[in-house]
């Protein structure tokens, strides 16, 4: 089954006063036996002014002035991110993400702002939720935390490029990938 895996890095944690920095986003064909990596992008979205958290700037680990130098305008990243959607015919293919609710409203904050209608399907799989599934079901420590650096080290997926978008897009493929099994017993 495929699916689209989105992140976003952002300068903060509301998207009313934050901007989106980075996008990422991987389709995936996935099932319990296969993850298979079909196409991905990173989009890198520079703004004419930055309301930044230095929270938030201290785990995305994002050199704001590189950033800008090699960012494009919301505008542009937003028609990227269509044409991305349009090559592989994804707009009815459910999303997945980490907490997707969070990269989502976002997502939709830009392109409002660009006189645009978020692309994506409403349909979305999230690992975060997932997790708390199989907690309750009694698959997995229920005194773990949800956080994708904790799931991650569950399964043995390798976290050490976390808080990159496009990064976190393939940990979470692999984080999903390895949840498929426990979510179908």
């Amino acid at each position: 089954m495929k699916r689209l895996v989105i992140d976003t890095e952002t300068s903060g944690l509301h998207p009313d006063q934050h901007q989106v920095l980075t996008i990422g986003m991987s389709l995936i064909d996935v099932s319990p036996s296969k993850l298979q990596f079909v196409d991905d992008r990173h989009l890198f979205v520079k703004h004419d002014e930055y309301n930044l958290s230095k929270t938030a700037m201290k785990i995305n680990r994002i050199n704001i002035n590189e950033h800008h130098k090699q960012g494009m305008l919301p505008k542009v990243a937003c028609k990227k991110v269509n044409q991305f959607l349009d090559v592989h015919s994804l707009t009815a293919i459910p999303i997945l993400g980490h907490c997707v609710h969070f990269d989502k409203n976002f997502l939709r904050v830009m392109f409002e702002d660009e006189g645009l209608e978020l692309p994506f399907s409403e349909e979305k799989e999230d690992t975060r939720y997932i997790w708390e599934r199989l907690k309750k079901r009694g698959l997995v420590n229920p005194f773990k935390n949800a956080k994708l650096g904790t799931i991650a080290e569950h399964f043995g997926v390798d976290y050490s490029k976390a808080h990159n978008a496009l990064d976190d897009c393939k940990i979470t493929a692999k984080v999903y990938h390895k949840m498929l099994p426990l979510v179908n017993i």
